[in-house]
């Protein structure tokens, strides 16, 4: 009697999922296949409504996503692990079809994020610095040649494009250009390299040519030959180092002239 009172007191709702779930306990492996063999038959269709469904019930989908989540931290971590090893091939054709398609999306939205979060992109960059570089050498080592084949092919077929973008850096970048050239020729001679960017040598120097006593114009860029320079107090060639104590500012056709036999006077401290 107290059974039927239970009974009665229930939705039909509720006895139909009681009824389902008990039917689940006693008939997991049967249960299993079913829903494996419907879903291969109904694939697009199940997609397609569970896409309405989110797009409709965005709020309700996100809080119930993250309540999984933290919930089932565990077991999704556990699952997403051995799916990726069984379908590493898979994945990476994916991944790497995906980003050729939406190169510059992504392109965009990286740049977005880093400018939007300075500090923890900077974080990011520090932490991964090393792991990345490491990861770099070893698979040049290990694919040299596909490696080079790619970047002889690569810059084949983008000639135009790599130009337009190393003339457009050095504009923006006249500081960093500079500064690599310079680190490139000691570098060659094995001169010693001070870490220093050339607009702290002129700042230092007030603007100040160190060869012809005169002042530099900032607004004039290279090769105007009155604009600025860096010069080598003991040229790199004959055995002077590349850092502060041996650096000067000097008005480019002053640089030019000493260069090429002319007298250079030295920075006086």
């Amino acid at each position: 009697m107290e059974t039927l009172l239970q009974k009665d007191s229930l939705t039909v709702k509720e006895i139909q999922a009681a009824r389902a779930r008990a039917w689940y306990a006693a008939n997991k492996e049967r249960a299993k296949l079913n829903h494996e063999k419907y879903y291969k038959e109904h694939k697009d269709k199940i997609r397609s409504d569970a896409k309405e469904w989110q797009n409709n019930n965005k709020e309700r989908f996100i809080n119930l996503k993250a309540q999984y989540r933290d919930a089932h931290k565990k077991e999704i971590s556990v699952y997403t692990k051995k799916y990726n090893n069984i379908n590493k091939k898979e994945l990476s054709h994916k991944k790497k079809v995906y980003r050729d398609g939406n190169r510059e999306k992504l392109q965009l939205s990286y740049k977005l994020f880093m400018d939007n979060n300075p500090e923890k992109s900077k974080e990011y960059y520090l932490n991964g610095r090393d792991k990345k570089r490491a990861y770099g050498k070893k698979y040049y080592r290990e694919n040299k040649e596909k490696v080079l084949t790619y970047a002889k092919k690569y810059r084949a077929e983008h000639v135009a494009k790599r130009r337009n973008y190393s003339i457009k850096y050095k504009q923006e970048n006249p500081d960093v250009v500079t500064r690599s050239s310079h680190n490139r020729r000691a570098r060659k001679i094995k001169a010693t390299i001070e870490k220093f960017s050339v607009s702290e040598i002129y700042e230092r120097d007030r603007w100040i040519c160190g060869l012809c006593g005169k002042k530099v114009n900032k607004a004039l860029k290279h090769p105007h030959p009155q604009s600025a320079s860096l010069d080598h107090i003991i040229p790199l060639s004959k055995g002077g180092d590349h850092s502060r104590a041996n650096t000067q500012l000097a008005h480019l056709r002053c640089n030019i002239k000493t260069n090429t036999g002319g007298i250079k006077q030295t920075r006086l401290f």
